[in-house]
């Protein structure tokens, strides 16, 4: 089965109140609608990152954004994650506000992971 890497952005928008920007309500729509429908045909993974992000904010929230992702397997943040994210960061392909996402891009290739789901664009 293929392996996809769930990043902090499918977590925040399934469970999300309802988006009043256009845009965002159909991202809302979208990952709803894999997540029950195609979510079975991966093998799905996140890291200790994703838990994290997924833990600030509202309090009430991040516990739902936390259960939805209970029991999906952490992959480890390794020296390689490490050193490919700073990399990454050094060379400026991703800006140094956006760090956790060089984690994120890491961690899933180190790992060989198949798909990165994510809304960052």
């Amino acid at each position: 089965m293929a392996t996809a890497y769930i990043e902090t952005t499918i977590p925040s928008l399934y469970t999300g109140r309802p988006a009043q920007r256009l845009v965002e309500a159909a991202r809302q729509n979208l990952t709803r609608i894999w997540w029950y429908q195609h979510r079975s045909e991966f093998d799905l993974y996140c890291s200790q990152t994703v838990l994290d992000e997924c833990s600030e904010g509202d309090a009430e929230m991040a516990g739902i954004r936390l259960d939805l992702l209970e029991g999906v397997p952490l992959l480890d943040l390794t020296d390689d994650v490490v050193s490919i994210a700073q990399m990454l960061l050094n060379k400026q392909i991703i800006p140094v506000k956006a760090a956790d996402d060089a984690i994120h891009i890491a961690v899933a290739s180190v790992h060989r992971i198949d798909y990165l789901v994510t809304w960052n664009c």
